[in-house]
């Protein structure tokens, strides 16, 4: 039973290690970070339970009491800041995610991590009593 309990939490140290570069990408929202209150609204209403609480008294309006600042909108972007070209002619979209660096490197210590568990666990074992 003790064996299979610490399988069980070794797992789960192992899958959360390894998922949590693709949570850090996500980020939390502000009314700020919108170039206007209708492109406020527009996430609101894709996402009704307001993830990045936008709608502060919960009426479905985002953003009304924000009296600050919106973003400055930005140029729109056209096909050589979006697309590479490589040398053979076809184009790639430019890498938003995380880096192979940070995957590798968070994989590499859960299986550390992992490792470490199990000699701990290895050298615990029962000693038979004598008789």
């Amino acid at each position: 039973m003790k064996r299979t309990l610490t399988t069980a939490l070794l797992a789960t140290v192992m899958v959360g290690a390894m998922t949590a570069p693709a949570f850090a990408q996500s980020r939390d929202l502000d009314c700020k970070d919108f170039t206007s209150q209708a492109a406020a609204q527009a996430n609101l209403d894709a996402n009704r339970s307001d993830p990045n609480r936008l709608d502060q008294d919960g009426d479905g309006k985002a953003c009304e009491t924000y009296t600050g600042p919106y973003k400055a909108a930005a140029a729109a972007p056209n096909a050589t800041t979006t697309r590479k070209q490589t040398a053979a002619g076809s184009s790639t979209l430019p890498r938003t995610g995380p880096h192979d660096a940070e995957i590798i490197g968070a994989t590499g210590l859960a299986f550390l991590a992992a490792g470490s568990l199990l000699v701990v666990a290895g050298r615990r074992r029962p000693t038979e009593a004598c008789t």
